[in-house]
């Protein structure tokens, strides 16, 4: 098992443990329900319950027959331990080393089908260029070794295919104004950088909006990340991310949840729309010094 259980093992662990339940079955009674070439002790399905265990399909299928549970479900439930059994491509080569807190948001991003995020500081890494991003970690973390920038940099430009397919998550980002307009010491990478924005923001999955300078509103000093998860997820199961970059804290409490979605919905109330924002991109990349 890696250093902590993952996303889909503990999804799997907690599907398994209500099919146990609504079966009438205790821990006990399931292992002795097994086949002796399935063999499992109680104690074996009680972490693969609580995602302690990475579970194999083999044994996967062994508890749902036990369960009695209809052909399409057990196939679902097989599947998900396969793909739990698969490293994440953000596990790979230099990748492997990317801070914790990197790591798990990426792989919750990783199943979301809704993604939706408030920007006050700077423009957030899914929709950053390649250049915008290099700047803002060589600024974050000058004393990290280039290899480690240069890695961290991959990860976080790599990852933007997803968000730039029709198949991709939707996406809904609302950014403080100054977080356009900030150069973090290279004015022409902001040039570059928000006329991205204003390209990403005609693709139809993709919901861009800026809030002017002179609007208040709500939760301006923090920068957080909302997610609807998808793939094995429960009905309507959401995370939060509080801050950007590698910072990120993980919010999952429902109460904490509710507020940050009626922050963001404020937050959205105040930008400018679509369209507006389309004008006031194109208005900013003049303005800077680029061609709108």
């Amino acid at each position: 098992m890696t250093e902590r259980a993952t996303l889909r093992q503990r999804r799997i662990g907690a599907a398994l443990r209500a099919h146990r339940v609504a079966a009438g079955l205790t821990l006990e009674r399931v292992a002795r329900k097994l086949t002796p070439a399935d063999a499992m002790s109680a104690a074996k399905i009680s972490r693969i319950e609580n995602g302690q265990y990475a579970v194999n399909p083999h044994d996967v299928r062994a508890l749902c027959r036990v369960y009695d549970l209809e052909p399409t479900v057990t196939d679902e439930l097989v599947e998900q331990a396969s793909q739990a059994l698969r490293r994440g491509w953000w596990q790979e080569g230099e990748a492997g080393s990317l801070p914790a807190p990197l790591r798990r948001y990426l792989e919750y991003e990783d199943t979301c089908v809704e993604i939706d995020v408030f920007a006050p500081v700077f423009v957030p890494d899914i929709l950053q260029t390649a250049a915008y991003t290099r700047m803002l970690i060589a600024g974050l973390w000058p004393d990290k070794q280039p290899g480690e920038r240069a890695a961290l940099a991959s990860v976080l430009t790599r990852r933007q295919s997803r968000f730039a397919v029709d198949e991709g998550p939707k996406v809904q980002v609302v950014l403080d104004a100054h977080a356009v307009l900030r150069s973090w010491g290279d004015r022409s990478v902001a040039v570059r950088q928000a006329a991205y924005l204003l390209e990403a923001s005609r693709h139809p999955r993709t919901d861009v909006r800026v809030i002017p300078d002179g609007r208040v509103y709500p939760g301006a000093h923090t920068g957080f990340t909302l997610m609807t998860l998808g793939a094995g997820a429960r009905k309507s199961e959401h995370v939060g991310f509080v801050g950007g970059v590698v910072g990120w804290c993980l919010v999952d409490g429902v109460d904490e949840i509710d507020r940050y979605a009626q922050t963001f919905e404020q937050q959205r109330a105040a930008a400018l729309g679509p369209d507006e924002t389309r004008r006031w991109l194109r208005l900013a990349v003049k303005s800077m010094g680029g061609v709108g």
